[in-house]
């Protein structure tokens, strides 16, 4: 699971630094670059958890609840830029549909995690 996982975060990488040669908007940048510093974050957690031979159930990366969603709107925009990338990789319209379908559900989520715990900033 955690090898599926590096592989999407390092998607998730290349992606990021793509935008980042285009955007010419700074907010989007600021969090492109927000998001990029956390796909190295956690690139460079799973290399040493894979090294290691560690195992992290979906216990300890909720608070103890695995179906408890994420609690920051910036993890469910983290998410949802996932599911770009892998809408990117693939070659099915069908499928890349559906993955348009998820990340938007999740920047939805997000905008509604955020009104919720304060988050949001006025645009």
């Amino acid at each position: 699971m955690d090898e599926m996982r590096l592989e999407i975060v390092n998607l998730n990488i290349a992606h990021y630094e793509r935008l980042l040669e285009t955007e010419t908007n700074e907010e989007r940048v600021q969090t492109v670059r927000s998001l990029l510093a956390e796909a190295h974050e956690e690139s460079l957690r799973l290399t040493k958890a894979m090294s290691l031979g560690e195992r992290r159930s979906p216990v300890d990366a909720n608070g103890g609840n695995p179906f408890a969603p994420p609690r920051q709107g910036h993890r469910l925009r983290m998410k949802a830029e996932e599911y770009r990338t892998m809408m990117g990789s693939s070659r099915d319209d069908a499928t890349r549909a559906t993955y348009l379908y998820i990340a938007r559900s999740y920047e939805v989520l997000a905008e509604r995690a955020e009104g919720i715990m304060g988050d949001r900033r006025d645009r």
